[in-house]
Formats: C-alpha cells, sequence, structure tokens
C-alpha cells in the first residue's frame, strides 16, 4: 500500500471511531427511550439518528431543527457530525454577508460602528476556517480532542467579540445578533459533540508495508480503585 492509500485508510480509520464512539450514545439513548415510545408511530431512521446525536448537546432543538433539514438522509453519526460543522459554518457566512449588507444599508451609520462591522467579517472569516480546520483534523490522520475544542472554542470566542464590537448602534447589534443567534448555539453544540470522542486518535503507520494501525486513547467512564479514589 503506498503513502496516498494509508492516508486514505487512516481517515477511513478515523471516521469508523468516531462513528463508534456517537452510536454509543445512539444505542443508550434509544434503549432509554424504548418503552416511552411503545405504540407510538416509528421514527424515520435519520429522525432517530437527530434526536440521539443531539441528546448529549446544551441546545437540543436548535441541534434537531438543523440537521433535520441539513441531514435528512443520513444513515449514519458520522454523517451527522459531518452535517453539523457544515451546517455551522454555512450560518456563520451568513452572517458575515449580513455585516456587509448592514454597512451599506443602516442609515447614519457612525464610523465606529462601520469598523466594528468590518472587524465581525474578519473575525467571522477567522471562526470558518477553525471550524473548517477542525473539521479536516478530524478526519485526518491524527486529532487530539484538546486542539480541537481549542480550534472550536476560538470559533465561539470571535463570534461573541463580534456582538461585543457593536456598542455604538443597537440596530446593528440586534441585526448580527439575530444573524449570530443559531450559529453560536451550534458552535457550543460541536463541543458537546467533541466531548464525546475518544481523548486522541493517533495513526502510526509500518514503514515495512504502510498498513496504518489506529491507536485510541479512551476517556473512562467510571475509575475502580481500592484506596476509595475512584467511582467504585
Amino acid at each position: 500500500m503506498n503513502k496516498k492509500g494509508a492516508r486514505i485508510a487512516g481517515a477511513s480509520a478515523v471516521l469508523l471511531v468516531l462513528a463508534a464512539v456517537i452510536v454509543v450514545v445512539c444505542v443508550v439513548f434509544s434503549k432509554r427511550n424504548h418503552h416511552s415510545s411503545t405504540g407510538a408511530a416509528e421514527l424515520p431512521v435519520s429522525e432517530k439518528l437527530v434526536k440521539a446525536f443531539c441528546q448529549p448537546t446544551d441546545h437540543i432543538e436548535t441541534c434537531e431543527a438543523e440537521l433535520s433539514k441539513a441531514a435528512a438522509h443520513a444513515r449514519s453519526p458520522a454523517d451527522l457530525t459531518e452535517a453539523i460543522f457544515h451546517v455551522t459554518s454555512g450560518k456563520i457566512s451568513e452572517a458575515i454577508n449580513e455585516s456587509k449588507a448592514l454597512i451599506d444599508d443602516l442609515r447614519n451609520i457612525s464610523k465606529r460602528t462601520s469598523r466594528a462591522l468590518h472587524n465581525c467579517g474578519e473575525l467571522l472569516s477567522y471562526a470558518v476556517d477553525d471550524i473548517e480546520t477542525t473539521l479536516a483534523r478530524l478526519q485526518g490522520q491524527v486529532y487530539s480532542v484538546g486542539d480541537l475544542k481549542t480550534w472550536i472554542s476560538a470559533a465561539l470566542t470571535f463570534q461573541e467579540t463580534c456582538l461585543d464590537g457593536l456598542t455604538d448602534s443597537s440596530e446593528a447589534a440586534s441585526k448580527m445578533s439575530a444573524a449570530l443567534g443559531s450559529s453560536i448555539e451550534l458552535t457550543e453544540d460541536i463541543l458537546a459533540v467533541l466531548d464525546q470522542l475518544p481523548v486522541a486518535v493517533t495513526l502510526q503507520v509500518d514503514e515495512d508495508n504502510a498498513v496504518p494501525n489506529l491507536v485510541v486513547e479512551l476517556k473512562p467512564n467510571i475509575t475502580v480503585a481500592s484506596d476509595g479514589s475512584g467511582d467504585f
């Protein structure tokens, strides 16, 4: 296998690990709701996946609403993971366009507000870059959840900083707050999704045959210790 083949195999392996981890959440959610759903109409597979996927997030309604539209034909947690990144990036891009439109549309706009809106466009472009970088790394050969969360936290900070700078115009602040409302919530939801991942995934390649070997460091759910310092 050549290096290109190893990279492709590595990316596939990472996505399989991601899918396996989030499937655990889906299974737990499904079992939890089994009895309450008895007798009710069966939900479509994609809707079940969306509900289970969004269960650990901070803004379940926003997560479900956006993914139900953007990933109506999803068949795996990996599909939904990719979708939430793309949806969030798209929402922030729409807010960038809104910041540009406000510069032209608002009457008697002050230089300070105009400058703040220009800054918003720049800050939000950084947020999009961080989200796309995180997704690319997640789908790549090596990732650390700590690094991924750092990028997504930065994307969240860029959006909030944009709003913080719009103190000179209540109208601009209101419109940009509305434009960024769902993207901020989705960014926070991505952080919750990342909390479900293994601590780190590292791809090791055997130089002799270029076969990738996936090494996963998992986060413990419970700790057993005889000295009483653990959970059991």
